[in-house]
């Protein structure tokens, strides 16, 4: 069976028009194209959110609308022809047709004001404080989550998770280990590793509400025997048991730097000498397009955002791991791995 990144790129395209009208709408282009900065300058002279002004000029860059080079950006020829109000080639009457989205409409509120990144911050030990959106992840970071809430989230979260599953158990070896995978959610990587892998077992890690969903489903793929759920908060308590690998797929994205932080010091500490930690995302240096839009989903809609690599490899390396290696794996989505002394 062929990977599903093209129905990954179709779904996340949800947020490519409505990032470009609400750029059109906020004078974006026009600003860039008078005088070509960076990020931060941008934010400044808009009176945009920062880290809610970066993410949208990087998915506009990955659109081919703008050029980025030296950490400046600047719009393409594309847009220079297209998306200037005083041209004679204006497309902004086609774009803006009909009202704006509710997706148009968070992307201008989270661009003036700032979003769940902004208003939910990390404590000085990087424990996530709920913000005041009602979004799914302040559940995480009150660490509760309700069976009716967790059903829903575990279908989603499930649904685009399974072929990337499948294609990551592919890409690591079957000696025997125990896999810790933290913020497992359904529990379909643990099912997709031991599927691939007899000598592998799992620990799902989450919390209470979740674990009970993710045990049907390893029950109904017939892996009760060698996978088990363990209510937990991931940020506040011991981790259980005794694993030679940590899993962290798509957890990281939805934290601040300092909350991602703390969790890959929680990985370190726990893991014996040789352990591994392996992290799974869409980084924004290697994922395209898919990358910047998930980037934009995340923004909107949790505390964190897509990293890069070398963020990525620098908060493992600041959390005590050597030695990572990064490898392309299914779904637009990265394996990093990295060893504990």
């Amino acid at each position: 069976m062929s990977g599903d990144e093209r129905i990954w790129e179709i779904w996340l395209s949800q947020y490519d028009l409505p990032s470009l009208r609400a750029a059109d709408r906020l004078g974006l282009f026009s600003e860039l194209r008078s005088k070509p900065c960076d990020s931060e300058t941008l934010a400044a002279k808009l009176g945009f959110d920062r880290r809610v002004c970066d993410v949208v000029l990087r998915l506009l860059h990955s659109l081919g609308l703008l050029r980025f080079q030296d950490g400046i950006f600047q719009c393409s020829d594309l847009a220079a022809g297209y998306l200037d109000p005083e041209g004679d080639s204006y497309w902004g009457p086609a774009l803006n047709i009909g009202p704006p989205s509710a997706k148009e409409e968070a992307i201008v509120k989270a661009l003036r004001e700032g979003t769940e990144a902004a208003t939910g911050m990390p404590d000085a030990s990087g424990v996530p404080q709920p913000g005041e959106s009602g979004l799914p992840v302040v559940l995480w970071a009150r660490g509760e989550v309700s069976a009716e809430r967790a059903e829903g989230i575990a279908r989603v979260m499930h649904s685009h998770s399974v072929g990337a599953a499948q294609h990551l158990a592919g890409m690591v070896s079957g000696k025997t280990r125990h896999i810790l995978d933290v913020g497992g959610g359904s529990g379909c990587f643990g099912i997709a590793l031991c599927r691939r892998h007899a000598e592998i077992r799992c620990t799902v890690l989450e919390l209470e509400g979740m674990c009970a969903v993710a045990r049907r489903y390893v029950e109904e793929a017939g892996l009760s025997e060698r996978i088990e759920a363990v209510g937990c908060n991931m940020f506040t308590q011991s981790w259980p048991g005794s694993c030679d690998t940590v899993l962290l797929s798509n957890v990281l994205h939805d934290w601040r730097e300092e909350s991602c932080l703390l969790l890959l010091t929680k990985a370190f500490d726990y893991l014996p000498p040789g352990g591994e930690v392996w992290i799974h995302e869409m980084l924004m240096d290697r994922g395209g397009h898919c990358a910047a839009a998930f980037s934009m989903m995340m923004v909107l809609g949790t505390q964190g955002r897509q990293y890069f690599s070398a963020e990525m490899v620098k908060m493992l390396e600041d959390a005590g791991f050597r030695q990572p290696v990064i490898e392309q794996a299914g779904s637009s989505h990265s394996l990093v791995r990295a060893r504990k002394p």
